[in-house]
């Protein structure tokens, strides 16, 4: 029988995963598509106020989600958009300092 002492060192790293896992981030939907793709989808944007910033594609019609509403969403931003009913999540690039305070009133 083998007996298996964790470290103090590894204990720690996986509490600041577990943390991080359990943190959420908060984001506002900020824009909708106007057009649609091929099969009738628009695009939804969404960003926190640290400026990350993803998309997802859903039909606007059926959608209950409107520009200024705010979701939370833990470390898997993918899944979590795919939970709403999103389709094709992706990251988009961070936005500028300038966009942020535009949207969310205040500075990074």
């Amino acid at each position: 029988m083998k007996v298996f002492f964790a470290s103090t060192t590894s204990c720690k790293i996986e509490k600041r995963l577990r943390d991080a896992r359990r943190a959420k981030t908060v984001f506002r939907l900020v824009a909708i598509s106007s057009n649609t793709n091929s099969f009738g989808l628009n695009n939804f944007v969404f960003m926190a106020r640290t400026g990350e910033a993803w998309a997802g594609m859903k039909s606007a019609q059926y959608a209950r989600q409107k520009v200024g509403n705010e979701f939370s969403f833990n470390h898997d931003r993918a899944r979590g958009l795919g939970s709403m009913g999103f389709e094709c999540p992706g990251q988009l690039p961070n936005a500028p300092a300038h966009v942020i305070e535009e949207i969310f009133g205040e500075q990074p």
